[in-house]
């Protein structure tokens, strides 16, 4: 998504003090083809602020219950692999072995598998082991439910105001399931293309990101129903994605900014196609 005259926006930092502000009242956002005019700039610099903060309310992410202000980087730490995955009358019970993460870890703290929240149930004693308590709807709204002993799985501990921001912001909050169409090699790279469902290529932009299977991507290209996202060998190595293959299904997270503007500019903004 590109914003039109970012500098009228009138966007304030952590601290309330304006970073850039003209006096104009009237400020054009284009999306996907058609640009749009908003009369009320200040409402969406309280819905990015209020979405950007760290709020003290509660909410559950993945079955598991915590603050609103937990979030991640999409940079994984560690390739776990799935011990077991047992069901109980909540959901599931999620064994992940982590033999070698060195990253501090207890229970109750949040993780990313595969880019889905999840909140560590327990840490048994015996082994390098993680357990999560999945939900239901979790397992049914995400790829946790066709797991498999011997899956691989991504891994990254919730970030800190200390944490290099070397991704996007992402909220471990899955939008929706998407299908690998295509692995090409092409100069050294690895071009995935990736099938989404119709609703989310709104949120898509060349040059943007998204996070798949909790992996911050940036989109190389975007078409009618699919994008690309170019590898390199890292994260290949690092990731799940050196075992990509066509027809796989991944866990897609778009850029809650553009999720937040765009949802802003339709209950704010009136559409106007003169500016085309």
């Amino acid at each position: 998504m590109l914003i039109e005259s970012v500098s009228q926006l009138g966007l304030r930092d952590a601290a309330g003090t304006a970073i850039k502000r003209s006096g104009a009242e009237s400020h054009s956002i284009r999306g996907r083809g058609h640009p749009v005019k908003c009369e009320q700039a200040e409402s969406l610099n309280t819905c990015l602020l209020s979405s950007i903060s760290a709020a003290p309310a509660a909410a559950t992410h993945g079955g598991n219950r915590h603050t609103l202000g937990r979030m991640f980087t999409g940079l994984i730490q560690h390739l776990g692999t799935i011990e077991s995955i047992s069901s109980q009358s909540a959901g599931a019970r999620l064994r992940v072995q982590c033999a070698g993460w060195t990253a501090p870890r207890a229970p109750g703290d949040s993780i990313a598998v595969n880019g889905c929240c999840l909140t560590i149930s327990a840490l048994p004693a015996e082994t390098e082991m993680l357990e999560f308590d999945v939900i239901h709807q979790t397992l049914g709204v995400t790829t946790l439910g066709a797991l498999k002993p011997g899956d691989r799985v991504n891994l990254e501990s919730a970030a800190t105001p200390m944490t290099l921001l070397g991704g996007h912001i992402v909220q471990g909050h899955i939008d929706a399931i998407g299908a690998i169409a295509s692995v090409r090699r092409d100069s050294g790279e690895v071009i995935i293309r990736v099938e989404p469902p119709g609703s989310l290529l709104e949120y898509l932009v060349e040059r943007g990101s998204i996070a798949v299977d909790g992996v911050s991507l940036t989109i190389a290209r975007v078409g009618d129903s699919w994008f690309d996202v170019a590898l390199i060998p890292t994260t290949l190595q690092l990731t799940t994605f050196g075992q990509a293959k066509s027809g796989r299904q991944v866990n897609l997270e778009a850029d809650y900014i553009a999720k937040t503007v765009i949802t802003w500019a339709r209950r704010h903004c009136t559409a106007d196609r003169s500016l085309a």
